[in-house]
């Protein structure tokens, strides 16, 4: 059983903010395949600003937890991991 002392919070950080900007072109073009969405009134370029914004707001959420976590290691312990062997 290994322990999880530390996360690299950068690394953190930019596999959440690649997977918001991901999520965001997926929204992209589920909205651009319904055709107007006159409910929301959204243009394009509201749109793509929202892309950019979630990729942002992803990657500081993910910053700020790892950062927590490395701070809160000393008190509360690491998370416990068990990693399989692989036999060849």
């Amino acid at each position: 059983m290994k322990v999880l002392k530390k996360i690299n919070a950068f690394s953190a950080a930019k596999v959440l903010g690649i997977l918001g900007l991901i999520n965001g072109v997926l929204l992209y073009i589920i909205l651009k395949l319904t055709g107007d969405v006159s409910a929301a009134a959204m243009t394009a370029t509201d749109v793509l600003l929202l892309i950019f914004v979630q990729g942002i707001t992803w990657f500081a959420a993910a910053f700020v937890v790892a950062l927590l976590y490395n701070l809160l290691t000393k008190y509360i312990g690491g998370i416990k991991l068990e990693l399989a062997d692989h036999e060849k």
